[in-house]
């Protein structure tokens, strides 16, 4: 291990010791609170949580921010008091987005508009419309962005007394926009000039300190280098009187970006990592990820392709992270699991230190203890073996997962769903498009939920189904009819399942039995309780299974059943249940459209 290695470990011990230890006083000051806010009235409680919070989140303290939000949320919940609830799902939705968690900042603030319309408080919508506009302009989703900052703009400009401060932020948003998006630097100028106005007349200087930083990106791309320059070191000078952390390491970024532009990439390393300093102590991943790339690109400008390789690596594995969630919350628990492990393991050397001195004392023991070393060698030995091969049975049944999602969220599917949208759109039908839409982005979210799971309920699985089902009936309209079958004895709540086994075998039943077939066709799912299986059975009366399997398509379908077999094979392993799966051609004196039947049996004892 090289000396820099070292280093940065020690660095992130000290940075744990340093969180575990605030992590508890700040623990201990929220029991302290808790007890002084059982004599206050709900209302001066949700109040001083708030204000606690925006102190917090203005130090950039963002964990114990939303530690505060949170316990105030939950008051104003217990109350019922909906314009706090407003407020702070709005103030979460904040800490969210410059965290960068751009969904949870998406769900809070859909919450806190939803309150504000229940109020008609025109107020507060104008506010939450403005800040949903920023995290869409985040995600590079500039009509959506534009859409909701001139929503925004036009409920401030109808009220009598505008919010200077609020009409600063919108102007600075759409002249982003109007840069990023448009691509008219003058008019994005002409917004920033009256946002820089507003900000001045209001006092407010970390939002000059933002615009400032905008305009020098404008020139930047402008390349013209002596103008960003000068807007960057104003905007730097006052983020450093107000301590703005976060916008202190946005500069420093842009800074080197801009040394990288005149070829002085020594500088520019310098700035990368003040920036990266901050960014890190802020949790600031969508910028770490940009300054990795900026390492990269100037370590290859200097010749220093191990440098330049190693940040490209690193700023793919940031991006890759914060495209996917799902992959850092499993990142997560991996990390905390290995800690549990190891500090069983280090309880165990210290149980086996304090026996071997007990036996060191009596020298009778002596042969005793040599054999019990032995056996504890090979528990050792057995132990990590054993552990071995369960992560590995784990990572073989995630990464199954990860595929089986993939033939659920595939491509050709999503396709065509958006093509029949599309459809419904150009003949005028905004209801059908909508209900299709809203059908197929529930779909989507409960693939993503529950694919996550080891097991889920009967009834969540047939949620899945029903809304596949009626997604496809909306697609081909009378060319399919399907009916759902459930024995009354299944306790549906409480039953569980695999999930996501039976809708790909769905998918196969519909695209390579029903379609083929000229005439309409007909798709039956039963859900039966036997005394030690749930049995489901899947019946079209489409082509057959055997015409299907010398069809084009079979390659598609054979992808399915191959993953499905898979699954089943990991969990069988992993958990010791026997899952049955069989496909059957259905003999029913039906020559061009036999049918086919698939079978699954899972065990009860989940």
């Amino acid at each position: 291990m090289s000396k820099s290695h070292l280093v940065t470990i020690k660095r992130y011990i000290i940075l744990f010791f340093g969180l575990f230890f605030s992590m508890l006083l700040f623990s201990n000051e929220l029991d302290t609170l808790d007890i002084k806010f059982q004599n206050l009235s709900p209302e001066k409680a949700i109040d001083t949580l708030n204000s606690l919070g925006k102190a917090a989140y203005r130090k950039q303290e963002f964990l114990i921010s939303k530690i505060y939000f949170s316990k105030a949320l939950e008051l104003a919940t217990a109350n019922n008091n909906i314009l706090q609830q407003a407020k702070i799902n709005n103030n979460i939705g904040i800490i969210e987005d410059t965290k960068g968690n751009y969904p949870d900042a998406l769900e809070h603030y859909r919450k806190s508009l939803n309150y504000y319309e229940q109020q008609s408080n025109k107020n507060g919508i104008e506010k939450v419309l403005n800040n949903i506009g920023i995290v869409y302009e985040e995600l590079n989703m500039y009509e959506k962005s534009l859409e909701y900052f001139k929503s925004s703009l036009a409920i401030k400009i109808k009220s009598k007394n505008p919010d200077k401060l609020s009409l600063a932020g919108t102007y600075n948003n759409i002249a982003i926009i109007y840069e990023n998006y448009l691509h008219q630097s003058d008019s994005a100028l002409i917004y920033y000039q009256m946002a820089l106005d507003n900000y001045s007349l209001t006092g407010n200087n970390n939002g000059k300190g933002r615009v400032c930083s905008n305009i020098g990106l404008l020139y930047f791309r402008k390349n013209n280098i002596k103008v960003a320059d000068s807007c960057f070191k104003e905007a730097l000078k006052v983020f450093n009187a107000n301590r703005n952390k976060s916008g202190i390491a946005s500069v420093l970024f842009y800074k080197a970006k801009l040394e990288i532009k005149k070829g002085r990439y020594n500088k520019a390393v310098t700035y990368l990592r003040q920036a990266m300093i901050l960014s890190r102590r802020l949790h600031l991943k969508e910028l770490q990820k940009d300054i990795h790339k900026a390492f990269s690109e100037t370590y290859e400008k200097q010749g220093n392709t191990d440098s330049a390789l190693y940040y490209y690596k690193k700023f793919h594995e940031l991006n890759d992270d914060l495209l996917n969630s799902q992959k850092l919350n499993k990142i997560k628990s991996l990390e905390q699991k290995i800690e549990i492990d190891h500090k069983d393991y280090e309880i165990n050397l210290l149980k086996k230190d304090n026996e071997i001195n007990r036996l060191l004392q009596n020298r009778q023991l002596i042969l005793i203890f040599a054999l019990l070393l032995i056996i504890v060698s090979i528990v050792i030995i057995f132990y990590q073996f054993w552990r071995k091969r369960k992560i590995k049975n784990e990572m073989e049944l995630s990464r199954a997962r990860t595929r089986l999602l993939r033939t659920q969220m595939s491509p050709h599917f999503l396709f065509n769903s958006l093509m029949s949208i599309q459809t419904f759109l150009i003949e005028g039908d905004v209801k059908g498009a909508s209900k299709y839409l809203t059908m197929l982005a529930r779909l989507m979210r409960l693939i993503l939920t529950y694919s996550r799971e080891s097991y889920i309920s009967v009834e969540q699985e047939i949620e899945i189904i029903n809304f596949y089902l009626a997604i496809e009936k909306l697609r081909f309209g009378d060319k399919i009819e399907y009916i759902i079958k459930i024995d009354p004895a299944i306790d549906k709540p409480n039953t569980l399942i695999p999930p996501l086994m039976i809708q790909p075998a769905l998918e196969n039943a519909i695209v390579h039995g029903l379609m083929p077939c000229k005439k309409n066709g007909n798709l039956s799912v039963t859900f039966k309780k036997t005394n030690t299986n749930i049995v489901v059975f899947i019946e079209d009366d489409g082509i057959g299974y055997k015409s299907a399997n010398n069809s084009s398509l079979h390659n598609k379908k054979s992808f399915s059943t191959d993953i499905i077999n898979e699954r089943i094979s990991l969990i069988e392993k992993q958990f010791g249940q026997k899952i049955i799966y069989n496909i059957e051609e259905i003999i029913d004196n039906r020559v061009d459209c036999p049918g086919t039947r698939v079978t699954f049996k899972f065990p009860l004892d989940y």
